[in-house]
This record gives C-alpha cells, sequence and structure tokens, in this order.
C-alpha cells in the first residue's frame, strides 16, 4: 500500500520503450529521474500530499503547468482554452490529462463536470454530455446516461496534445 508521500511514475527512456515504473519517496524518485535526465516536477506535490500522480509517458511533463492537481484526486485547468467552443475543449483537456498524469483511461462525467466547474468553465454545470456526444470522433461514451463514463480515441488524445501545445505556446 502507498502512502500519500509516495510518487509513481511510469517513465519511458524514450518514445519506443516499454515504461519503467518508478516509486518510491519523493526524494528518492526525484534523484533517480535527475540521474536520467528528466527533473522531477512532480515530487514537490507527493511530498506535501496533494495525492498521487502518474506520469504515464515522459513527454507530457511539458503539459503541466496547464494543470492544477487538487488533494481530492480532482484535475482542474490553469487556464482555459481561446477556441470558439472552451467548454468542449477545456473537458477534452480534463479528459487527456486523466489519462496522462493519473493514469486512468475511463474518466467519470462528474470528475469532469467538477474540474471543468473549478477550471472556471461556469456553463459545464449539469451535463458533460451536451458538450462532448456532437464529437464521438474524439471521445467514447461509456455506461448508461445516468452513469456516464469517457474515454478519449486516439484521434481525441492528438487533438488534446495539439491543443495543450497551442495554449502553452500563447500562455
Amino acid at each position: 500500500m502507498r502512502s500519500s508521500g509516495t510518487l509513481t511514475v511510469h517513465y519511458r527512456l524514450t518514445p519506443d520503450h516499454l515504461p519503467i515504473i518508478i516509486e518510491g519517496s519523493a526524494e528518492s524518485v526525484a534523484t533517480l529521474l535527475a540521474t536520467l535526465g528528466r527533473p522531477a516536477r512532480n515530487a514537490h506535490s507527493a511530498a506535501s500530499g496533494v495525492g498521487t500522480r502518474h506520469v504515464v509517458d515522459s513527454d507530457v511533463a511539458p503539459f503541466e503547468p496547464l494543470f492544477k492537481f487538487g488533494s481530492d484526486d480532482l484535475i482542474h485547468l490553469r487556464m482555459l482554452p481561446r477556441t470558439p467552443s472552451p467548454e468542449t475543449d477545456g473537458i477534452l483537456l480534463l479528459l487527456w490529462a486523466y489519462r496522462a498524469f493519473a493514469g486512468q483511461e475511463i474518466v467519470k462525467a462528474t470528475l469532469l463536470r467538477k474540474g471543468a466547474n473549478e477550471s472556471g468553465l461556469s456553463k459545464v454545470h449539469d451535463r458533460v454530455s451536451k458538450y462532448l456526444d456532437p464529437h464521438g470522433d474524439l471521445v467514447v461514451q461509456v455506461g448508461d446516461p445516468h452513469y456516464s463514463r469517457y474515454s478519449l480515441t486516439v484521434a481525441g488524445v492528438d487533438f488534446a496534445r495539439t491543443l495543450g501545445a497551442q495554449m502553452l505556446a500563447y500562455e
């Protein structure tokens, strides 16, 4: 069983390698990642008890400034997308963040709604499906309408990463 001060990182030496799992105290993980040539951006958060985050691929670390990670495992955006549909794009970014940083490929709609509200996407106050259902090429809905969960398709992952890179460029 992991304590709240434990950090787990899924690290790939290159995109072609299988991930290795590094788990331990924030300090020991930070030391090992520094030896591998990657800064431990998550070490402070894990040491301060803000929940355990999993970095699935080493290439997602540059995207971390886009997100806030709460002690209740809630992820929300630090900045909103400057797009014609910020609610939809924000929810897609949150789905990607859960996948990239928490290792969750399927996310409950209620968690997405809470994250969207905490992010400042005030229009997302009732149904996440209202924003995601029209984008079936980017997301897949799992479960019945009252207990929906969502997952990104390959196209959805690509879309969210591209949007995140654009947001970092105009930050």
